[in-house]
């Protein structure tokens, strides 16, 4: 597949001792191979000698992967100020919980006077932490 017939009786490589023993060196050889071609040229010939290889993904490539869109693992979301993003879902699915959906975080101060009276505030002094600028809450 990389044109290398030279490589197949070369003693360097014919067995796995030989190989582990000159790794380095035949790792250079495929990596300096490999860069000569585009990924799509070696998933070509790849196919061709049947040989099973697929291209290794980023991390952020899977946002437009056909595979992680069509499970859900990935979807679209809507923030609060209109954007549309790609955020991940859970791959688990179960019967007992049902469909899961990404939404957005709250926006700041969404939970704050809920959290701090959790804690024993009275709204005398959530209103004067408001004030004095301590805290930020959001009255929607």
């Amino acid at each position: 597949m990389i044109e290398r017939p030279d490589l197949i009786d070369d003693p360097r490589f014919l067995t796995r001792d030989a190989r582990a023993e000159n790794m380095e060196e035949l790792y250079n050889i495929f990596a300096n191979a490999y860069r000569s071609q585009t990924c799509e040229e070696w998933l070509k010939r790849a196919k061709e000698v049947d040989l099973p290889l697929v291209r290794m993904n980023h991390f952020s490539d899977v946002t437009t992967d056909e595979q992680a869109l069509a499970n859900g693992y990935v979807e679209k979301m809507t923030c609060y100020d209109g954007e549309e993003v790609m955020m991940p879902n859970s791959p688990i699915r179960m019967d007992s919980v049902g469909e899961l959906r990404t939404t957005p975080a709250p926006k700041i101060g969404t939970h704050t006077v809920e959290i701090l009276k959790n804690f024993g505030y009275s709204d005398e002094a959530i209103a004067a932490m408001e004030e004095s600028g301590a805290i930020r809450t959001r009255k929607e």
